[in-house]
């Protein structure tokens, strides 16, 4: 029914008013109408690169759905995981050193 904010950084600046939603976001046919509960769609890789949060909220004259920026989380994210796959990558070096240390001090 209406649109506004910054809808060209989510690549959905062609999204008109009046227009099913569904049919320009992908992702959103099937899941409107929502029913009565809020739905939560985190983290979601828009086409415009960005990464964004979706919230779906039940209203009396239809459902509302709020994009919200989540690249700085999605990054924070990325690098964590990047570091825990550094770490364990070390631990197998490491315990591999060790475990062949440990097995040439057997053999004297």
């Amino acid at each position: 029914m209406e649109a506004g904010g910054a809808l060209s950084i989510y690549g959905l600046e062609s999204v008109c008013e009046g227009e099913r939603l569904g049919e320009a976001v992908f992702f959103l046919d099937g899941l409107l109408p929502i029913g009565d509960e809020p739905v939560f769609l985190p983290r979601l890789k828009m086409e415009s690169g960005l990464c964004a949060d979706i919230h779906l909220f039940p209203g009396e004259q239809g459902d509302w759905v709020l994009f919200l920026d989540a690249s700085m989380e999605e990054a924070r994210e990325s690098l964590l995981q990047q570091n825990m796959n550094e770490l364990s990558l070390l631990r197998r070096r490491l315990s591999k050193i060790y475990g062949h240390q440990k097995d040439c001090k057997e053999e004297v």
